[in-house]
Formats: structure tokens, C-alpha cells, sequence
């Protein structure tokens, strides 16, 4: 198994990029999401699970498979800004 020292990086461009920190003149990957993103939480059981909470109400479900972000659910509430992603 290939072992990453890896940086999660977001912004409100919408997309989610991960960089191995000791190559880091190369993205391992990235993904955009359905809006600009203000937080990212690992699952603290399953750490290939992340949970990006997003501009506009939304929240997307990402998990990290070592070269690729799988986006696995997505969630959208128009009327509700999500502060706290639990």
C-alpha cells in the first residue's frame, strides 16, 4: 500500500485538491464541487471520509482513495447556511 503524506486544500474556487507534501510540484488530485467550500472534516472512524460543508447551504460527501476524490452524496438546503459540520 502506498503511504501519502497528504494536504487537503479548498476554496471558494469549488473544487477540493490533495498534494502530497513531500512532491508537492504535482496535484494527486482534485475534484469540484457543486459550490465554493468553507470546511472540510475527516470522519474521525473511517479517515478516508471527508465531509465538505459548502456555500449556499449545501454539504457534499468526498472520500480519498489514495488518487482520487469519489464525491458520494450531496446535500443542498437553498434557505440554510451550514456553520458546523458535525
Amino acid at each position: 500500500m502506498t503511504r501519502f503524506i497528504i494536504i487537503f486544500y479548498f476554496s471558494h474556487d469549488w473544487s477540493v485538491r490533495v498534494w502530497d507534501i513531500r512532491k508537492t510540484e504535482d496535484v494527486l488530485a482534485k475534484t469540484r464541487l457543486h459550490c465554493g467550500i468553507w470546511r472540510l472534516k475527516w470522519e474521525p472512524k473511517k479517515q478516508e471520509m471527508l465531509l465538505a460543508a459548502a456555500t449556499k447551504g449545501s454539504v457534499e460527501v468526498l472520500k480519498w482513495n489514495n488518487n482520487s476524490i469519489d464525491k458520494l452524496a450531496f446535500y443542498n438546503n437553498d434557505n440554510l447556511i451550514l456553520y458546523h459540520a458535525y
